[in-house]
């Protein structure tokens, strides 16, 4: 195999340094087999598997009692004609075989070509998961497909519609294709993607880092609401702000559709138009909250504490105190309106309805300016600050 293939390149496509290091061999080799020997076919074959392994973490699909059993049970177009077959015969390799008929199919496949010694995944499913095999089988499934050829012109979209049968996950699989490009043209300049390697590794902090089964279908989600993308950045500095995000994100998913976890969540968004739009309409209700993590009101208070010290710029000066004068200046002018200008026009029902809007506005631009005060009382504390 060319050298092409560097510990860089896979982190690029997404594996962390000590995947990367156990990869490394394995996927040179398997590459090697299948001549995806050239920068366009690596860059497209690299980021389409760091895709269909979450970055090279799983060569078994995630499973549990969820839907998937149900849909892959019984199907005799992927050979599950025996009791067990759906579980059995699920996803292995770094692009997931799924089916009792396609685990023989790559056994026959790499026996024609490497010999008899080749496991029987038939009759031992579970081999086809051993670091070997399941880089060996992506290359395969690669070269069964034809997908040199469409590399080599570099249609992107064909390969991911003969590996996944759609689209799903695209903008996941755009954004490896773009930092291996990047990584193996020894680019100095950085390319604006978004790095979801980041977010399933641990991170010192109180918190739990994210679990593996949050992380492998939030490129799902993103796909779905793109615009998540802006939440989900990259860097250490921001680990802790993606797990809580990600958290409440597919918390919200997961909710709207009565999903019991990650898996079930993730196959049936995949399988439901319906339930896409419900998951997209529960996660953009969630936006405000989203935009809170890291930032929001907790960001506008730190930028505000530097009107509260001693000696600070003049209290005029604060935007705060402009933003919040504005926002009270409106419900007043509609409540001189309703008092004195004309009463007759408003009933006791858009009376209550003003009243109790203008309170819940008092009330949330109170409760910013209380908690702004306490804040800078806590900073400013001798027993706060040496702690």
């Amino acid at each position: 195999m060319t050298q092409l293939l560097t510990i860089a390149v896979l982190r690029a496509a997404g594996a962390t340094q000590a995947l990367a290091e156990r990869w490394l061999d394995h996927v040179s080799a398997a590459c090697g087999l299948y001549e995806i020997n050239t920068p366009p076919r690596l860059a497209a074959f690299l980021a389409q598997v760091g895709h269909e392994s979450g970055g090279f973490r799983y060569t078994t699909e995630i499973w549990g009692p969820t839907a998937a059993q149900q849909r892959y049970e019984g199907r005799k177009d992927l050979g599950n004609t025996q009791p067990g077959d759906g579980s059995r015969f699920r996803g292995h390799g770094l692009i997931q075989t799924t089916g009792r008929y396609n685990h023989a199919r790559v056994r026959d496949r790499l026996r024609e070509r490497l010999g008899p010694d080749v496991p029987d995944f038939e009759s031992q499913p579970e081999l086809l998961a051993a670091d070997e095999w399941a880089a060996t089988s992506a290359a395969d499934y690669w070269d069964d497909k034809g997908l040199n050829a469409l590399a080599d012109v570099g249609d992107f979209e064909r390969i991911t519609r003969r590996i996944n049968g759609g689209l799903n996950g695209q903008a996941d699989r755009l954004s490896r294709w773009a930092r291996v490009q990047q990584a193996l043209a020894a680019d100095p300049e950085p390319v604006p993607v978004i790095d979801l390697s980041t977010l399933a590794q641990p991170i010192t902090s109180t918190e739990d880092p994210m679990t593996p089964f949050v992380a492998a279908v939030l490129p799902s989600l993103i796909d779905l609401v793109p615009k998540l993308g802006k939440i989900f950045s990259s860097g250490s500095e921001t680990a802790e702000r993606n797990i809580k995000a990600a958290e409440i994100v597919v918390s919200a998913a997961k909710e709207a559709i009565g999903a019991r976890n990650e898996q079930e969540l993730m196959e049936t968004i995949k399988a439901d138009p319906e339930a896409a739009a419900s998951v997209r309409a529960a996660i953009e209700a969630q936006w405000f909250r989203l935009e809170e993590v890291g930032g929001g009101i907790s960001a506008a208070r730190e930028a505000n504490a530097a009107y509260l010290q001693p000696n600070a710029p003049g209290f005029w000066l604060n935007p705060a105190f402009w933003v919040s004068a504005g926002f009270l200046l409106m419900p007043l002018m509609i409540l001189v309106d309703m008092l004195f200008v004309h009463p007759a026009v408003y009933n006791d029902t858009l009376r209550i309805q003003i009243v109790t809007a203008i309170l819940a506005l008092l009330g949330v631009v109170g409760a910013y300016w209380l908690g702004t005060s306490f804040s800078s009382q806590r900073k400013s504390d001798p027993r706060v600050a040496g702690g």
